[in-house]
């Protein structure tokens, strides 16, 4: 995970941590990318900024290098709309004015708009694996235009949520904790999986929600079990 200078919603990527057979590391635009299975640009509060950063830096240039060797890229939110062809901020609503150049690896255009799309979505997955249920929600400004090309498919059934290359080695979604439905989760892991050759992980598992409730609830009758709870409150 990119550690954008104004990264946002890190709860986004709490799924991929409980996950026993993954590493999640962030690095800092100043860092070495490395040589992961995976490369992930969060959400960011001003998204133009960090963009910019991104180049300043020459990190652009290592994910498309890093693309270019055979690594999987993909995008939330801000992320996403970075990985487009520009983002244009015509009143400067994140500061400065003007259309800036985006990573150009996705066919797609965002302007910033003055009023956030904020609501909670429920869809059908195309990718990694055709007809998964997933819920997430949407906080943006952006309003991004999807471009017409034959190298792109939706990432859901509302087209307008995202979208994934025909290779399937770069994607991007409008859609915060799409890694807390387990099924899909699994399924895009189980995508990186194969590419090294490695054994498929179960698909039938718990969404991220339901299990982190269900310890909570575990530890709450441990919590009953072992404490005088009406001396404590008494």
């Amino acid at each position: 995970v990119i550690r954008l200078p104004r990264i946002s919603n890190f709860t986004d990527f709490d799924p991929l941590e409980s996950e026993t057979t993954v590493t999640v590391k962030y690095v800092s635009p100043k860092d070495q990318l490395g040589h992961p299975d995976a490369v992930i640009l969060p959400g960011s509060k001003t998204t133009i900024s960090d963009l910019q950063v991104l180049r300043q830096t020459g990190m652009t240039e290592a994910i498309k290098n890093y693309l270019t060797a055979g690594g999987t890229v993909m995008g939330v939110c801000g992320g996403f709309q970075m990985l487009g062809e520009s983002i244009v901020d015509r009143e400067g609503l994140e500061g400065e004015q003007g259309e800036f150049k985006g990573l150009g690896l996705l066919p797609l255009k965002t302007a910033i708009a003055p009023h956030k799309i904020a609501r909670q979505r429920t869809v059908t997955s195309n990718y990694p694996q055709p007809g998964l249920p997933v819920s997430g929600y949407e906080i943006h400004q952006g309003r991004t235009q999807m471009l017409a090309s034959d190298l792109t498919q939706p990432l859901f059934d509302d087209p307008s949520l995202g979208m994934v290359n025909n290779s399937q080695s770069i994607w991007g979604t409008y859609l915060h904790g799409v890694f807390d439905n387990g099924a899909w989760r699994r399924a895009w892991l189980n995508h990186l999986r194969q590419q090294r050759g490695l054994r498929a992980l179960p698909t039938g598992i718990p969404n991220y929600r339901e299990q982190r409730e269900a310890l909570l609830d575990t530890l709450a009758d441990t919590v009953e079990k072992h404490l005088d709870i009406k001396q404590i409150l008494g």
